[in-house]
């Protein structure tokens, strides 16, 4: 669904915004831009903040010893 709104821009800005074939549309790909670029930086600032958490460290630790279930001794044995 899209919507109408009114918005100000200066009058430089308003000449590019002419200047373009489809202003919605750019706009609208500006804002998704921006938001895909907030959404991965929160994702990444919160995967380096579980990644430094104790009780995460820990739980990787419980974890490790389970990496090597269901592989060969010997990688010849296949």
């Amino acid at each position: 669904m899209s919507k109408n709104i009114s918005i100000t821009v200066n009058d430089a800005n308003l000449e590019y915004l002419n200047s373009l074939d489809n202003r919605s549309k750019y706009i609208n790909e500006l804002i998704e831009k921006d938001r895909v670029s907030k959404l991965e930086a929160s994702m990444r600032a919160g995967y380096i903040a579980q990644s430094q958490s104790p009780e995460m460290k820990e739980e990787d630790l419980l974890w490790e010893v389970t990496l090597g279930d269901g592989l060969a001794e010997d990688a010849d044995a296949d």
